[in-house]
């Protein structure tokens, strides 16, 4: 598993701006779900770390397009300096913001991550499919 730790801002929630710093890490890990990646969340004034798993793909779609990016609960854009992530909940809706650099850095590490742990990708792909789908 590689974690990539880095700052960034809560812009708004609950509909309210709040522009406040939180600690961003990205986590992958290929032995686990090679599809997916997780972002935690701290920040002092948080009861508890919050954290978002989606897919890999979504994170490179964001990266290398200037429009949003996703459906439903996560949509990610990048805004040329800052990676814009807006997450929804049934609990409530957050907007947070952290450098694009940074998010770039973490999926180099993933990549590298997962042509080591997983030389022939596709198969072990289709071997978790299998497992998922019965």
């Amino acid at each position: 598993m590689i974690s990539y730790m880095t700052f960034g801002k809560l812009v708004r929630a609950g509909g309210m701006d709040v522009n406040e710093d939180v600690m961003v890490t990205f986590q992958y890990d290929p032995e686990g779900d090679p599809l997916a990646i997780s972002l935690l969340f701290e920040a002092d004034f948080l009861p508890f770390v919050i954290t978002w798993t989606f897919s890999r793909d979504l994170l490179v779609q964001a990266v290398d397009s200037p429009f949003i990016v996703g459906e439903g609960d996560v949509r990610l854009r990048n805004d040329g300096e800052d990676l814009l992530i807006c997450l929804k909940s049934p609990d409530g809706h957050a907007d947070l913001t952290t450098p694009i650099d940074e998010a770039r850095q973490f999926l180099d590490e993933a990549a590298a991550e997962a042509d080591r742990s997983s030389p022939d990708f596709e198969a072990a792909a289709d071997e978790f499919l299998k497992e998922v789908l019965g």
